[in-house]
């Protein structure tokens, strides 16, 4: 269920360019975030839509990625 509302929430962040900015120094926060922004297993988790690596970054879908993939691991 919190993932279904978490991608609910990536694919509202795809229209918001200015969302990405902010959050992506968040990223490297969580301790399991990769050091590449273009992360191998993001495209792994196709309920979770995320952004390519292009111009809105790893940003808002890539946070909301890694709560997804906390939320099924827990």
């Amino acid at each position: 269920m919190q993932a279904m509302a978490t991608a609910a929430l990536a694919t509202s962040a795809h229209g918001v360019h200015g969302a990405s900015v902010p959050a992506a120094p968040a990223a490297p926060a969580a301790p399991s975030a990769p050091a590449s922004p273009c992360a191998p297993w993001v495209p792994s988790w196709p309920s979770v839509p995320t952004l390519p690596c292009g111009p809105c970054g790893p940003g808002v879908s890539s946070m909301a990625s890694i709560w997804a993939w906390r939320s099924v691991m827990a």
